[in-house]
């Protein structure tokens, strides 16, 4: 079963996500965090398979944001960038934002809110 995890300081967008993503793939397990750090701490632990095969990261979050967390994957956790896609989701249509995601080593891809249920089943490889 694919783990994902989800990273946003908004619960009700957490919520929503992981509802959608239930909804275009039932045989996903869905972990969410509202705080990076915390997110950070599980990744430290997750190995094999506990790790998360995708994560949904928000862009603008307090105390650290999406791309000093991509960072701090990057320098702490390379194993686990090996095999888990970053996704970084934003209601940001600041291009640079876009650019700087596209550029990052770590992030695999920008999303725009809301994600739509195809974008959901291409990214995690599911739907009918």
């Amino acid at each position: 079963m694919k783990t994902i995890l989800l990273v946003d300081d908004d619960p009700i967008h957490n919520v929503i996500l992981k509802r959608a993503i239930n909804n275009a793939c039932p045989d996903v397990d869905v972990i969410d965090f509202t705080e990076p750090i915390r997110a950070l701490e599980y990744l430290s632990t997750a190995e094999g398979s506990d790790a998360p095969s995708i994560i949904f990261l928000d862009l603008e979050m307090p105390i650290m944001n999406g791309f000093e967390f991509a960072d701090t994957l990057g320098s702490n956790h390379t194993r686990l960038l090996s095999s888990t896609q970053v996704h970084m989701v934003s209601s940001s249509v600041i291009e640079s934002d876009i650019q700087k995601a596209k550029d990052h080593p770590h992030i695999q891809g920008f999303i725009s809110k809301p994600v739509g249920r195809n974008m959901l089943e291409e990214i995690i490889g599911c739907g009918s």
